[in-house]
């Protein structure tokens, strides 16, 4: 290997590469995917039939096939129809829709992108089939055997949204645990030059410390944090739930709508997860809080990091008020796909109301 020349963008040079420029986007990016977590989705027909809608969005999906050739960037400006090869009479299957590009400069004879299915093999037990080289999994199907029909009950959800790069964030902030006798359950910040968060008008949310200690509680351990949320914003989007949920629960719940991202782990395998809520509790006494937990895949998947006290914010009192904090969460499987939902709950069981509920996933180093 050598220098890759011309640098991108300069001037008087005829001979730019789509690798090198592809390149110049991987620098910016950390995970290929969706754009947004709204954008590429895969539902059924409002009449259903053995077709499915992939809506109108945008993807950076990676080169996987070799070293040094960078990620693309690829747009549908409306929905496209995808048609779901006849069910098998006795068995079921699995098909996947995936978003694909093909470039003659590296494999085949096609240069362009397509959604397409990708369709599975008839068991008893199936299987997710094998997906292309050069793809992002949007969904699953369901196939039954003898079906007929595909409804939205059959697709599961597989979309992650690409992840920012962080790696020119390298400072460091020490997260210091305070004793659960301590009686604070909300942040508190001391010695930082500016700390922010705000969102933009297309729901972006920002977040930025310039240097110092954060503290949260109750937490387990201190633990120290290496890039991200540090000496610059950070652009993600997160999801927000503004629909008023209550409960008297004493346990976590998600709610009638989850407040949650996927999303796929960075190849260090730890992730930040900033939370908030808006909430009114039952009674002068009553105590709410909220917490991040993490599946794997989807709502339905077996959790692999359970929600806890540790993690959580905390409002007490009659008044709306609002709390937020973050969880550095890690020992996840770089690339595998995963369910970050925030949990929430009573401490004393009398009926409370959420107003809102924000989630945030970042990639640390």
């Amino acid at each position: 290997m050598t220098e890759r020349v011309p640098a991108s963008f300069q001037q008087l040079r005829n001979d730019h590469t789509a690798e090198n420029d592809r390149l110049t986007i991987f620098g910016h990016i950390a995970t290929g995917g969706t754009r947004a977590s709204s954008e590429l989705a895969v539902t059924a027909q409002g009449s259903p039939n053995m077709s499915v809608n992939v809506s109108a969005g945008g993807a950076y999906i990676v080169n996987d096939g070799g070293s040094n050739r960078g990620i693309y960037s690829v747009h549908n400006d409306g929905t496209v129809v995808i048609n779901i090869t006849t069910a098998h009479a006795t068995l079921a299957r699995r098909d996947l829709i995936v978003a694909t590009v093909r470039d003659a400069q590296y494999a085949g004879g096609s240069s362009d992108w397509l959604l397409q299915v990708v369709t599975g093999t008839p068991n008893a037990s199936p299987v997710d089939p094998t997906v292309p080289s050069n793809s992002i999994t949007l969904a699953r199907i369901a196939v039954a055997a003898s079906a007929s029909s595909i409804t939205n009950g059959n697709i599961t959800d597989l979309r992650a949204t690409a992840q920012f790069e962080k790696a020119a964030f390298q400072e460091r902030i020490t997260i210091i645990p305070l004793a659960a006798t301590d009686g604070v359950r909300v942040n508190r910040f001391s010695d930082i030059t500016q700390y922010q968060h705000r969102l933009d008008a297309n729901g972006d949310s920002f977040f930025g410390v310039e240097k110092g200690t954060m503290t949260i509680g109750p937490a387990a351990t201190a633990d120290t944090v290496v890039g991200g949320f540090i000496s610059a914003y950070n652009r993600a989007r997160e999801d927000t739930q503004r629909a008023t949920v209550s409960t008297a629960s004493t346990s976590y719940v998600s709610g009638t709508t989850d407040c949650a991202q996927t999303f796929v782990a960075p190849p260090s395998g730890r992730i930040t997860a900033f939370f908030y809520m808006q909430a009114t509790p039952g009674t002068s006494g009553e105590e709410v809080r909220c917490a991040p937990q993490i599946r794997n895949t989807n709502n339905a998947g077996s959790v692999v990091y359970a929600v806890t006290d540790a993690d959580s914010v905390m409002i007490q009192g009659t008044t709306k008020r609002n709390a937020h904090g973050f969880a550095v969460i890690g020992g996840l499987t770089p690339g595998n796909t995963y369910y970050c939902q925030l949990m929430h709950r009573t401490v004393s069981g009398n009926s409370s109301n959420f107003q809102e509920r924000r989630i945030l996933v970042l990639p640390s180093a």
